[in-house]
């Protein structure tokens, strides 16, 4: 059992493998079983970045597994596109994916072509500055080769998004680079197209040490942006459940 501490909510071992339900648990307390209901009930689109060998589309599976077990309702949740640029991922995506037919996009720089030349450039060109000038004022296309049609396809407008930038700039992999690593580079250009897309939901998973800043920098006009460390599940109730959160006066959230 998670244990409250005002605000917060600490989680056991069992309770972090086990997340999802955990968290459908905890609202399903505090909102009452209807209120829930009514929230996740009707029909949602979404699409996945980066997701590597489908992390966001099994993550799915979880979801709907755990709220079919808890709340008897079958989410309506459908999978329009996702995109990578590796050959074995899209080999992953396609036997996921065959079934639905959606799109899976090859590159997003076929999207944000005006952040590609700071992709396949060298360490040294690769500005953080420019790229964040360059990506606030990119034009975002709404087409991209699509390995499934083998031909362009038209990126269909989502609901959710779940996305996990390439993380090795983070890393010792990467060098350490940061920010002025050509792989963030895609992470802006996902930016891009999410300031373009204006999802109702977004997620964005990548390694500790990553700096949230650039998302804040990027997208915090639009969304409203939880960082995992000090997100609970109270952020999630507020920014999802409550009456008028979506108002006009509000942003859609970013986890």
């Amino acid at each position: 059992v998670g244990h409250c501490h005002g605000d917060a909510v600490r989680l056991s071992k069992a309770e972090v493998c086990f997340r999802w339900a955990f968290c459908l648990v905890v609202l399903e307390k505090i909102c009452g079983t209807r209120v829930l209901r009514e929230r996740l009930e009707g029909s949602q689109r979404f699409s996945s970045h980066f997701s590597g060998l489908g992390g966001a589309e099994v993550a799915v599976n979880f979801i709907q597994s755990a709220v079919l077990h808890l709340l008897w309702l079958r989410l309506s949740w459908t999978q329009e596109h996702a995109c990578d640029k590796g050959r074995s991922q899209q080999r992953v995506l396609k036997a996921r994916l065959q079934k639905l037919g959606c799109c899976i996009f090859a590159d997003i720089f076929d999207r944000v072509p005006d952040l590609r030349h700071f992709a396949v450039g060298h360490e040294s060109d690769a500005v953080f500055a420019d790229m964040k000038a360059t990506a606030l004022a990119a034009q975002v296309s709404q087409s991209g080769k699509c390995v499934t049609h083998g031909g362009p396809c038209k990126a269909v407008h989502t609901d959710i998004d779940m996305s996990g930038s390439p993380c090795q700039s983070w890393t010792g992999i990467g060098k350490l680079l940061r920010h002025n690593s050509p792989q963030v580079a895609v992470t802006l250009a996902w930016c891009a197209w999410l300031r373009a897309a204006l999802v109702k939901l977004a997620i964005h998973e990548n390694v500790l040490g990553f700096d949230v800043e650039i998302l804040k920098e990027l997208l915090g006009d639009l969304y409203d942006i939880f960082s995992s460390d000090r997100c609970q599940v109270f952020d999630v109730k507020h920014s999802l459940l409550d009456e008028g959160s979506q108002g006009l006066d509000s942003h859609p959230p970013l986890f």
